[in-house]
């Protein structure tokens, strides 16, 4: 918790977008509107004090500027916590291309650890070591047959809080999880 796993997806979504690559990212924690000042913050080079202080008319230069040197796009979709599974996704990214043509190379998934399964439905009886691991192997899924990367993070378990050196003994709620991804 709070080790920054929003900041480097984040961050790898900027230079993504930089490299020239479309760019989905669905965030089950932090509000739409949060993740896109975010964005702003990072693209535009800029602090949260500064963001937030500015004149329109600078803002828009700003952003203008940004979006005139962005070789890439970003869409932001938020979806409330444990509610959207794979599915979802897969709706989200046929609307996105019929309507607005946009397909995105890299779908960020802000992040794994609260997202929904397709299989395993709350109050089923299945535990979180069942439960996170339909969820890792259905994001797998999800990329092989949308054929997009998938970027998503987990937190640690006790053991990995505070820890500087943390390995794949460290992942919280199942050790199903690393067993199916690839980084």
């Amino acid at each position: 918790p709070h080790g920054g796993k929003s900041f480097v997806m984040m961050n790898l979504a900027v230079g993504a977008m930089n490299a020239g690559y479309n760019v989905l990212y669905i965030t089950l924690e932090m509000a739409e509107y949060e993740i896109g000042k975010r964005f702003d913050v990072n693209l535009m080079d800029i602090d949260f004090d500064t963001l937030e202080t500015i004149t329109k008319p600078i803002f828009d230069n700003k952003f203008n500027q940004v979006k005139r040197a962005a070789r890439g796009q970003l869409k932001i979709k938020e979806y409330p916590t444990a509610s959207a599974h794979t599915g979802h996704f897969k709706a989200l990214l046929q609307e996105y291309r019929q309507k607005n043509n946009f397909v995105p190379d890299l779908v960020v998934v802000d992040y794994m650890g609260i997202m929904a399964s397709e299989k395993y439905k709350a109050g089923t009886g299945a535990n979180s070591f069942t439960i996170l691991k339909s969820v890792g192997e259905e994001l797998r899924a999800f990329a092989i047959e949308e054929d997009v990367a998938v970027l998503t993070a987990v937190q640690t378990n006790r053991s990995g809080v505070g820890n500087v050196d943390i390995d794949i003994t460290a992942t919280s709620e199942s050790f199903g999880i690393p067993a199916i991804a690839d980084f």
